[in-house]
């Protein structure tokens, strides 16, 4: 194929590409994979390759499902503010991880209230259970119980607080700062 030309455009829009698709973890083969499964159906490692080098222009219909795979508007690829992209593509790994951190809860959750029916069958377990089974049971209930007594939101607040604290501190040395602030 004939090597097509390429703006400068092409170039930026190549890079801020490549940064953010690694930002967000995706190999080229994954990243095609997520193209094609968009309705890009011709595309492969090697043109992906050579759009994030800039030897290839990108075509409006791959800047539009590329888009939509990083989270990520054209316009913030194209922009002349160098790390608008970068943000915007952090604002997305963020709510894919409040995605996450939202489900992790309601299956903390779920498992609390599975487990509230079950201290019920333990207590009756209890009554006829000899010497040797039941201390096993009344641990279990212990255990059951202060599971049971967990609360979420206070558990989020106080893990968000350490998070904070440990960022703050890090700011303090020239190392923590780099550790804070590098590029994914």
């Amino acid at each position: 194929m004939a090597n097509e030309d390429t703006s400068p455009l092409d170039k930026q829009y190549g890079r801020r590409l490549r940064k953010i698709r690694e930002q967000w973890g995706y190999t080229l083969a994954q990243m095609v994979d997520r193209i094609k499964a968009g309705g890009i159906g011709y595309m492969n490692t090697s043109t992906l390759s050579r759009i994030e080098t800039g030897t290839r222009p990108v075509r409006l219909t791959e800047a539009q499902v590329i888009g939509r795979i990083l989270q990520v508007g054209i316009e913030s690829m194209t922009s002349e503010f160098e790390d608008l992209a970068y943000y915007e593509a952090q604002h997305g790994v963020a709510r894919e991880e409040y995605v996450k951190f939202r489900k992790s809860v309601l299956d903390v959750t779920a498992a609390q209230i599975r487990l509230a029916r079950y201290v019920d069958h333990l207590r009756e377990m209890e009554k006829t259970a000899d010497d040797a089974l039941l201390e096993s049971i009344r641990w279990t209930i212990h255990n059951i119980e202060r599971f049971i007594e967990l609360d979420l939101s206070w558990e989020a607040a106080e893990f968000s607080a350490e998070k904070r604290a440990e960022s703050e501190r890090l700011d303090e040395t020239p190392a923590g700062r780099f550790l804070n602030h590098q590029d994914g």
